[in-house]
């Protein structure tokens, strides 16, 4: 499967094949996925196959459903303190020691903190409970109020996170959008919405429903705890977001909105001095700007296609990642497509080394953090 990452008359060892692969390989959070992938896993997944029926039927298995559940979210260790309230029906008859050694061949418990082996191919066999997965989330992101504050992150907020970070769990489809706010709804009247992070996370889950004027409420009240650049771009994006829909929708007001969206963004990306929030949030621009336009099939102004090759400039003169490099390949492109080539000057040329290579949820987590 790694062949598959190298192109043709190339070598495992080139750059960037060796970056891609050893990138790849990070990714797993376990040995055993890694040569799953590699080999295809047959006897891998037969193995786990008859794991879990010999014990699906136990008493303690729901322990390790959860734990590989959180695994696909993120979260691929956890406190082993944790562990008995995932499920607080149990919490009385949970015996932490028992439920070692009834699975020692697949849990591996480290400077306190507890992962199952094989995680990833144990997903593929076991029964996801949605229910019991919300109120595992829940149950952790309670247990980590109090261990850490808005500004000092820790172990515990990378958890507190992690189990609140409304995108990744939409993507695993462990969760659907009504649970993810059902989520969201029970922890609202608790310390866990004293952070900014929980009302960013409540404005993304809202905006994904495209509800615009609700995700905004949020993102105002993230504000109100904590002004950071997280909360800027989020209410920028949101207007930019709310434009580009009201467009697909054919309302009379989409320009007004979207315009409204492009000069916040623009006003943020000028204070910023960050070559991480800078790359993030003209990526950000640059990617609406394009996508509204096509869609109103009209070419970018030639002013904002002046600001796209300054933003773009400004980016190259720090280290690349790879999904600003990404973007900058569809700025190129559109102006190749629409005979704007003054505005690749600097850039087409430009020599380019990724230094940095970012999947969509590290890209994710720059807003996060």
């Amino acid at each position: 499967e790694y062949q598959k990452l190298i192109p043709t008359g190339t070598h495992a060892t080139d750059e960037p094949n060796f970056r891609n692969i050893f990138e790849k390989i990070k990714g797993f959070n376990d040995i055993i996925d890694s040569l799953y992938y590699a080999f295809k896993g047959e006897s891998f997944k037969q193995y786990y196959a008859r794991f879990v029926d010999r014990h699906k039927d136990e008493q303690y298995w729901q322990y390790i459903c959860l734990l590989c559940m959180l695994d696909e979210i993120g979260l691929s260790k956890v406190p082993k303190t944790f562990v008995r309230r995932l499920i607080p029906s149990m919490l009385s008859t949970f015996c932490f020691d028992d439920f070692l050694k009834t699975y020692s061949d697949i849990l591996q418990v480290e400077s306190g903190y507890i992962h199952v082996r094989g995680s990833q191919l144990l997903l593929k066999s076991i029964d996801s409970d949605s229910q019991k997965f919300k109120e595992a989330l829940k149950q952790l992101v309670l247990q980590t109020l109090g261990l850490f504050s808005e500004t000092d992150k820790n172990e515990y907020s990378d958890i507190y996170e992690k189990a609140l970070r409304i995108k990744r769990i939409h993507e695993s489809r462990l969760l659907d959008k009504e649970q993810a706010f059902q989520l969201l709804a029970c922890l609202e009247s608790t310390a866990a919405a004293n952070y900014s992070y929980f009302w960013i996370q409540y404005g993304i889950a809202t905006q994904r429903a495209d509800r615009y004027d609700d995700a905004n409420n949020h993102f105002l009240r993230a504000q109100t705890i904590r002004n950071s650049y997280s909360v800027q771009h989020a209410l920028a994006l949101n207007k930019l977001e709310k434009g580009y829909f009201k467009l697909c929708k054919h309302h009379d007001d989409a320009e007004t909105v979207f315009l409204q969206g492009q000069q916040e963004m623009e006003n943020l990306i000028a204070t910023l001095n960050s070559p991480r929030t800078y790359s993030y949030s003209a990526h950000a621009y640059i990617n609406m700007l394009l996508k509204y336009y096509n869609k109103k099939n009209v070419v970018v102004p030639e002013v904002t296609l002046e600001k796209m090759q300054n933003y773009i400039m400004a980016v190259l003169r720090s280290p690349l990642d790879s999904q600003m490099n990404k973007k900058i390949n569809d700025f190129i492109s559109y102006c190749n497509l629409h005979d704007k080539k003054q505005y690749l000057e600097g850039v087409k040329d430009a020599r380019r080394t990724v230094a940095i290579n970012l999947s969509e949820e590290d890209y994710d987590a720059i807003l996060n953090g």
